[in-house]
């Protein structure tokens, strides 16, 4: 993704977004958001889902599922229901494209 992308994907979400679970604070860093090179607009499911993809890799152990949903969609500025029903239409669209159930393909099913 070029900077101009990157700033302006940032602009979008809210960086300043947290979670406090046991006294600590947990939130995204723009290296996070970087690191989801394929995708430029936080309304795209594939872009939702990678971001639950990276709350889930760095924080299911420490915040478990609805912390993490909740600081994901904190910070796409959205509610917890739409990131959701955005994970489940990525898992549907995921199956039909690629094969398999979705289920299979979900980000991280409830």
């Amino acid at each position: 993704m070029n900077t101009e992308n990157l700033e302006r994907l940032v602009r979008e979400l809210d960086m300043e977004a947290s979670v406090t679970h046991a006294g600590i604070t947990y939130r995204f860093r723009i290296e996070d958001i970087h690191s989801l090179t394929w995708s430029d607009t936080t309304d795209s499911t594939s872009f939702r889902s990678a971001l639950v993809s990276l709350g889930k890799a760095n924080w299911e152990a420490i915040l478990g599922r609805s912390k993490v949903i909740e600081l994901c969609a904190a910070t796409l500025r959205i509610t917890p229901t739409q990131l959701e029903e955005a994970l489940e239409w990525n898992a549907n669209y995921m199956a039909w494209h690629d094969g398999g159930s979705a289920d299979e393909n979900h980000t991280w099913s409830r």
